[in-house]
């Protein structure tokens, strides 16, 4: 489905439910990375941060997956209201750690981190385990438009990236993890994300805690 066409979320979920009424797990994993540079003069440069690709960038990433979340849970609590299921998004380390270059994607990417702790804390009396899954840098066409200007921003060379299908099967690996509750592990991460969220969680946990909220 198109996630940019929020007006039809909605009826597609209806459809894909109807159409396979056993779904018990629903993975979101929208996302676009456009390289903005809010110091770009005019259209013509590089970078230059266009109300389309701002658009673009927050719909994809942060409205549409919102949207998807609240048709998801519905469509749930009627299908499963006692049977475990899971509602997992694709976040990213960029979210915790940003890079300047980035700065709509870091921004959705964290404002989804932060959406999909307020969810699991919300629906933690329900049988529904929500996830947040915190990809290393993963060989796609994520950034392949602008990869070769990030590695020279950066001042070295691209990353190496992991294959998709070796990716797959760790968040695979790391979904089979449960904790006390009975519930699908909080993060499921490695590499330098599963360092950031570990170290969030140990710095911001206790005052968080103090809102009633658990990260």
């Amino acid at each position: 489905m198109d996630i940019q066409d929020l007006g039809a979320l909605p009826r597609q979920i209806d459809e894909a439910f109807t159409k396979f009424p056993a779904i018990d797990a629903v993975i979101v994993n929208a996302g676009v990375q456009i390289l903005l540079d809010y110091t770009a003069d005019n259209a013509s440069t590089i970078g230059y941060p266009t109300t389309a690709d701002i658009t673009k960038e927050i719909t994809t990433n942060l409205t549409g997956p919102t949207v998807l979340a609240r048709c998801v849970i519905e469509h749930f609590r009627v299908s499963r209201p006692s049977q475990a299921s899971l509602l997992a998004f694709v976040t990213s380390g960029l979210g915790l750690v940003p890079v300047t270059m980035l700065p709509i994607y870091c921004a959705t990417k964290s404002a989804l981190h932060y959406f999909t702790v307020i969810l699991r804390n919300q629906l933690k009396n329900t049988a529904i385990s929500v996830v947040e899954i915190l990809p290393p840098y993963v060989k796609t066409e994520l950034d392949v438009a602008h990869a070769d200007e990030m590695a020279k921003r950066l001042g070295g060379k691209k990353p190496q990236g992991m294959p998709v299908k070796e990716y797959v099967a760790s968040v695979v690996r790391g979904l089979e993890v449960t904790e006390m509750d009975g519930k699908i592990q909080k993060y499921v991460a490695e590499g330098m994300p599963r360092a950031a969220v570990e170290a969030w969680v140990q710095a911001v946990g206790p005052m968080a805690r103090m809102l009633h909220t658990d990260l």
